[in-house]
């Protein structure tokens, strides 16, 4: 296995995953589903030319990005990068997982932009 830490590091910046939590019984108590906000490092970039020309039924646009991260996030979380103070500024819902894991130690995200309140631009 290949070990690219310097690389994403150099090129890392801080997101926000947005991780849902199952709902169900707890100790004879119903616990609602919720939406925990949890940080990591990635690089996150335009998708290429190849990106979006191997995309399945044409759906990425120019305002969608892949991330490049060593966190493992499932289809659908939903990633929000953030400015200079912390703040959310865009956020993206994963679409496709590429397989480079098993030969690497990071994984490749492609993302759809959506706006913040969860609805396609």
């Amino acid at each position: 296995m290949y070990n690219f830490d310097l690389i994403i590091d150099k090129y890392s910046l801080p997101f926000i995953a947005i991780i849902e939590t199952d709902g169900g019984w707890k100790d004879g108590h119903y616990v609602e589903p919720s939406k925990q906000p949890v940080e990591h490092r990635g690089a996150i970039l335009p998708l290429s030319d190849e990106d979006r020309r191997f995309d399945d039924g044409g759906t990425f646009t120019f305002e969608d990005k892949k991330i490049i991260t060593q966190a493992n996030l499932s289809k659908g979380t939903h990633v929000q990068t953030l400015d200079d103070e912390g703040e959310p500024i865009e956020e993206y819902e994963i679409i496709n997982k590429r397989p480079y894991k098993p030969y690497s130690n990071f994984y490749v995200y492609q993302c759809k932009q959506v706006n913040l309140n969860d609805q396609t631009q």
